[in-house]
């Protein structure tokens, strides 16, 4: 006999977003010609605290100093003038690999990093100053996450699951439908969070996947949305979204959750009023998650952790 029997339930359930993991990127480096590369820099920030590093190139005939970049660490990466792409990777990597909150590897020109703890970064990114950018290409294969309770809500949670379906119909049976072909299906969440706060505005915009600080001694934090972004997948920043009842989020119980396992957040149309409450709203859009079993791969119900891998 189930200990929980309840017929009716009320539907009050904890937003649980993230699924602890690392944030990866990687450097794609160019080759120095003629000390191209000297004084030249770019940017990485630790998962969590965001503490930030600069990376700079120091070349054997050249004659640039440290950017001293404000509020940064900075790491020389000396090289010869003229060295190749392969040279400038091997370089970097050597310098980048011993920090303690880093994981290097090379292969050619590619430079691939992983954060050794959970939790997202500020976007890996060239110098501002167009005379101090390497020309690298820097890429996040991966925003880091941890799991974060996202506090109370404004009113209701939708949760809604479409199927897209082939109806089948014949000639001589007119336009009743005979079957129907499963042709997939999508989910789909929205609801309005309590918590307004610069972190929790901040955390619904970096979806987007810009945030970056100034690189001169106000290192003013911005977060927004621009043409950085074209033709970028959207799936470097696709998490799992959990809706757990609110009874058994304390003992993290995921016995009965509803979860999206790969999703990308959205922050709804914003009202700013001297009257009303400000709330965010949030939409979630969820995606295939090939990683996992498909028999419930787009989204589940029970312990999310139980499903098999594909």
């Amino acid at each position: 006999m189930a200990c929980n029997s309840n017929k009716y339930n009320l539907g009050i359930r904890n937003i649980i977003l993230g699924s602890d993991r690392p944030q990866k990127f990687c450097v794609f480096t160019k080759a120095d010609e003629s000390n191209s590369l000297d004084g030249k820099f770019f940017v990485v920030h630790e998962p969590v605290t965001q503490a930030k590093h600069y990376f700079w190139f120091n070349t054997s005939g050249g004659s640039a100093v440290d950017p001293a970049v404000p509020n940064a660490t900075g790491h020389e990466v000396a090289i010869a003038t003229g060295a190749s792409k392969s040279a400038v990777a091997s370089a970097l990597q050597a310098v980048i690999d011993p920090l303690a909150w880093v994981v290097a590897t090379v292969s050619g020109n590619e430079v691939e990093c992983y954060m050794t703890a959970d939790g997202y970064a500020y976007e890996a990114r060239d110098a501002l100053d167009p005379t101090k950018k390497t020309g690298f290409s820097i890429t996040v294969a991966q925003f880091g996450s941890v799991a974060t309770d996202l506090g109370g809500t404004n009113g209701d949670i939708t949760f809604t699951v479409t199927e897209q379906t082939k109806e089948i119909k014949a000639p001589q049976t007119g336009d009743f439908v005979l079957a129907e072909i499963r042709r997939g299906a999508s989910v789909s969440a929205s609801f309005e969070l309590k918590d307004s706060s610069v972190e929790s505005i901040r955390r619904a915009l970096n979806f987007y996947g810009s945030t970056v600080v100034t690189d001169d001694a106000a290192s003013e934090v911005i977060s927004g949305y621009g043409s950085s972004n074209l033709f970028k997948s959207t799936d470097d920043v696709a998490d799992k979204l959990v809706f757990r009842p609110t009874d058994k989020a304390a003992d993290a119980d995921a016995s009965e959750d509803f979860t999206i396992h790969k999703c990308k957040l959205k922050l709804g149309e914003q009202t700013f009023s001297a009257e009303n409450e400000y709330i965010l709203p949030i939409e979630a859009i969820g995606y295939l998650d090939s990683s996992k079993s498909g028999f419930a791969n787009l989204f589940s119900y029970g312990d999310a952790a139980a499903l098999p891998d594909a």
